[in-house]
């Protein structure tokens, strides 16, 4: 939930905004005279009927939301909350439109179950809606929702047990900041984080759980309000939190190490995570041809080549353990220009074209360099250090 409210009214999405400004506009051109203003108002006319149908449409159209939100909507509208908070049953006077509605409930649902989220971690939880729609799905295990008002627990509560997920629901109360340092303290660890609090923390939000383990490995963070009422590209001082919600989403796609994708659903969601920065991610050489032994991990088919067959046996079979790929070795004498074509040639014969090749022979001369032993020193060094690579590139 919001520490901090902009909204007017239930649902206040850009497309509400949009709506209310064709609204404004149809009643100036009412107000004009008739003569001049037909082909106008019929083009307002079409924008409305546009506009208006479009959110009841896609909703309509998608999975139905789980019942019990409706019973939690219904009541939830019911509460007076300026009274509930002029009672000190609240630190911050609430609205009904920070909560998330039936639709973007099923969309979270969705996205839960494509990643497989076991583990869900929720910053901002007011009436309970995304909390019970995503404690409901069979696949997840636990929901741990933050939240800073102690009255919402008390209410949401019978609504977690009325829905069968009450052992499902951790609920923290307290500030979202020291309860996320607590979950690192405890070693937590989420496929899947839903933030919607207070706006100007969800950069520090946002950081405490990228930056941390709390993000399982393949995990995502979706963050809520991304696109509030239009007011990052359109401001309007009726939206105080615009500015927050810019700076936010302006630092996330500067952010090292993750990607996103911003949804124009309802208020805008934002899908996060890390990049895929592993080895085999950045160097991916799965049915490439390689002469080099690294790739074998990253699913490459790997040649070796040295004059010691012993211990080329001893590598191949130790990297044909590990996998995926696969090695095989060949004896070769890689200090001549022969023994560089004879290399060249026996892998011709096996392979018809090879990706990578890594020229990594070499030899020191084995003495002092107070005795320079020129035959055994400078020409074998120069052969198999210089010569070889030139001869083997070419061949």
């Amino acid at each position: 939930m919001s520490a901090v409210s902009d909204h007017q009214h239930p649902g206040d999405t850009p497309h509400d905004r949009l709506a209310l400004l064709i609204d404004q506009l149809c009643l100036e051109i009412d107000s004009q005279p008739a003569s001049t203003t037909d082909r106008v108002r019929a083009l307002a006319t079409q924008a409305k009927e546009l506009i208006d149908g479009y959110d009841s449409y896609i909703s309509g159209m998608s999975s139905p939301h789980p019942p019990v939100l409706d019973t939690m909507l219904e009541e939830g509208n019911k509460r007076d909350w300026k009274r509930i908070h002029k009672e000190g049953k609240t630190q911050f006077c609430l609205v009904l439109a920070m909560c998330a509605g039936t639709y973007e409930a099923v969309v979270l649902q969705h996205l839960a179950k494509l990643s497989k989220a076991r583990t869900i971690l929720e910053i901002g939880m007011f009436i309970g809606t995304t909390t019970v729609s995503l404690a409901m799905l069979p696949g997840v295990e636990q929901v741990v929702s933050l939240e800073l008002e102690g009255y919402l627990e008390e209410i949401n509560r019978p609504y977690f047990k009325l829905a069968g997920v009450s052992d499902k629901i951790d609920v923290r109360i307290g500030d979202a900041i020291a309860s996320l340092d607590k979950l690192i303290a405890e070693g937590a660890s989420f496929d899947m984080v839903f933030i919607d609090a207070d706006k100007p923390n969800y950069i520090k939000y946002f950081k405490k759980v990228v930056e941390s383990k709390l993000l399982a490995k393949g995990g995502f963070i979706a963050a809520d309000n991304v696109a509030y009422k239009g007011s990052p590209w359109a401001p309007d001082q009726s939206y105080r939190m615009g500015p927050h919600i810019d700076d936010f989403n302006r630092a996330v796609r500067e952010y090292p190490g993750v990607e996103v994708v911003m949804l124009s659903i309802e208020d805008g969601i934002s899908l996060i995570r890390r990049k895929d920065l592993s080895i085999q991610a950045l160097y991916n050489v799965k049915g490439k041809t390689a002469v080099i032994t690294a790739y074998v991990q990253n699913g490459a088919k790997v040649y070796i080549a040295s004059l010691q067959e012993k211990q080329l046996k001893e590598v191949s079979e130790a990297l044909n353990k590990i996998g995926p790929g696969s090695c095989h070795y060949v004896v070769a004498d890689l200090s001549s220009k022969a023994g560089c074509d004879a290399l060249a040639d026996n892998i011709k014969q096996k392979e018809s074209k090879i990706h990578i090749l890594v020229n990594n022979s070499g030899a020191t001369w084995g003495a002092p360099f107070d005795k320079f032993p020129e035959r055994e020193g400078w020409d074998r060094v120069l052969a198999l250090n210089v010569k070889s690579i030139f001869y083997l590139t070419a061949a």
